[in-house]
């Protein structure tokens, strides 16, 4: 969404520039912009559709991104710790580097009224055990998000493995076999 909202910004100042170019050039007698667009309603009537659509989009962009973003509030001795939610999954995006299996993890956390609630989606090897990769990935999102952030409510560890992903090898081996095939 962010990319969407880059490239509507980009449309929407394209578009002053040209309408305030052409304000101008009509002040200074280069054109003559009534002229041009009263007598083509329906270029007229589409220019001013486009811009107020790119005005509310722009507009509902900026309203989204001005929410806060969420955190999770820890008490120390000296006061309230605030963790961003985007921390701990950035923490647990670079701990997935120390299990074997893992391709790739994208982590979501949520806040609960149970407490914390991280989803994960993984993409993993094809020559590991999913349910032992699954575990030991719940193990280290709960020994993570415990021992360094410090926080133990967590009420649910979900993962979705979205790609089993092969590996150069094993699709020489697998060419092999005629029973086998990969796409």
């Amino acid at each position: 969404m962010i990319g969407l909202g880059k490239l509507l910004n980009v449309v929407a100042t394209l578009l002053l520039l040209v309408v305030g170019g052409g304000l101008l050039a009509n002040s200074f007698g280069f054109i003559d912009i009534a002229g041009l667009l009263f007598e083509r309603e329906l270029l007229t009537v589409t220019m001013g559709a486009v811009m107020v659509l790119l005005g509310l989009v722009v507009v509902l962009i900026g309203i989204r991104n001005m929410r806060p973003e969420q955190t999770v509030s820890i008490q120390s001795p000296e006061g309230e710790v605030r963790i961003a939610f985007s921390a701990i999954e950035e923490l647990l995006r670079k701990a997935s580097h120390q299990i074997d299996g893992v391709k790739e993890l994208k982590p979501r956390v949520v806040g609960g009224k149970r407490g914390l609630e991280v989803f994960n989606r993984v993409s993993v090897g094809a020559d590991v055990s999913i349910p032992q990769v699954t575990a030991r990935i719940q193990e280290v999102v709960k020994s993570q998000v415990k021992g360094v952030v410090g926080i133990e409510d967590i009420c649910a560890i979900r993962i979705y493995v979205n790609r089993i992903v092969t590996t150069e090898g094993n699709k020489k081996e697998a060419s092999k076999d005629k029973n086998v095939q990969f796409s």
